[in-house]
């Protein structure tokens, strides 16, 4: 008998449902749906439910055009919660305090997806056109935060675009939208940007088929990013991937040494060593003495010593400048102990 297992908890009467979104306002716990089709239309009411301590319970409606998908998010401790829908512009509702009211409407043509994200305190979001009455190749666009709504910042070429996934490796922001169709093919490629400190720059290409998702995650400090292929121009038996992060400029060190792993010849150099370029451990000079003067006071007696130093004295000075320097002294001592003739 299996004791641990899911089981049915609630059912809930839902129309062409597309997505789930679960997100928390003062400790109490919702949960949005966003409707697609209804039999009749896609003029359909979203939803949203409150959980009452037992159950989730009907708390709010929506009305939304073709809801794709919705995105709940937080900006100075409010609550907003995005509905993209695919007939109509798309809309963003802010928490009251009793309930959600409207705020924002965004324009999009078809939008499949909005994607809040944070880069270095600034607000965006992401909004995944798919096209229009004419064409799958139509742009989508990136909105920022500019204190009191969301305004136009940049525009990104698409083509029947799905979804945007951001995410970060090494301190980078990388944005990806998984495109669909160009009005020829669905062999079109998924695109990758990446942050520049003032807007996205085109970072990669992968070529997908009909993709309609993509997702990154981590597994032992690796990143990893999912895409989902819907069907190409003849198939939906197809291949979809998983991508894996390779840092082409790996500065990785591993003993902390200051020189990366790539050009370190000694990768387990004792922490705070003195390293050469190459990282070998640097040769101590204080203790080589130390070593040097150990080893004559064993061989010699202390008028020995003082005879043999005075001899080493008057001829140590090998470049006859009237100095000895301390690599001269470091040779007459090796000559004295018979470790170097």
């Amino acid at each position: 008998m299996e004791w641990y297992k899911l089981f049915n908890f609630s059912v809930h009467l839902t129309d062409g449902a597309f997505y789930w979104k679960y997100f928390t306002i003062n400790g109490v716990s919702y949960l949005a749906l966003s409707n697609f089709y209804n039999d009749l239309n896609n003029t359909v009411d979203s939803k949203i439910y409150k959980w009452n301590g037992a159950k989730f319970i009907e708390f709010q409606n929506i009305l939304t055009y073709g809801s794709n998908s919705c995105e709940s998010f937080c900006i100075n401790d409010e609550t907003y919660l995005a509905f993209a829908n695919k007939f109509s512009n798309s809309q963003i509702y802010k928490w009251d305090g009793t309930s959600f009211k409207e705020f924002q409407t965004i324009p999009s043509n078809s939008a499949m997806n909005m994607k809040p994200f944070i880069i270095n305190d600034y607000i965006f979001l992401a909004v995944a056109n798919s096209g229009n009455e004419n064409t799958f190749n139509i742009n989508s666009q990136i909105y920022q935060w500019n204190g009191t709504s969301f305004t136009e910042f940049q525009t990104i070429d698409t083509n029947c675009a799905q979804n945007f996934e951001s995410f970060i490796i090494n301190g980078e922001t990388y944005l990806a939208v998984a495109n669909h169709h160009n009005d020829i093919t669905k062999k079109i490629d998924t695109k990758i940007y990446k942050w520049n400190c003032n807007l996205f720059k085109k970072f990669q290409t992968i070529p997908t088929e009909g993709a309609v998702k993509c997702k990154t995650f981590i597994i032992d400090d690796v990143t990893y990013l999912a895409i989902a292929n819907f069907n190409n121009d003849s198939t939906y038996q197809i291949e979809s991937k998983i991508y894996k992060w390779k840092d082409m400029c790996n500065y990785t060190d591993s003993d902390s040494d200051g020189v990366i792993d790539k050009f370190d010849t000694e990768l387990n150099t004792p922490k705070g060593s003195a390293v050469y370029a190459n990282g070998q451990k640097a040769i101590d000079l204080y203790d080589e003495i130390e070593d040097l003067k150990e080893s004559i006071a064993v061989m010699y007696t202390e008028k020995q010593l003082h005879e043999r130093l005075q001899s080493i004295l008057d001829c140590c000075d090998t470049d006859g400048n009237g100095k000895i320097s301390l690599l001269e002294i470091i040779k007459g001592l090796e000559t004295l102990s018979g470790i170097k003739e």
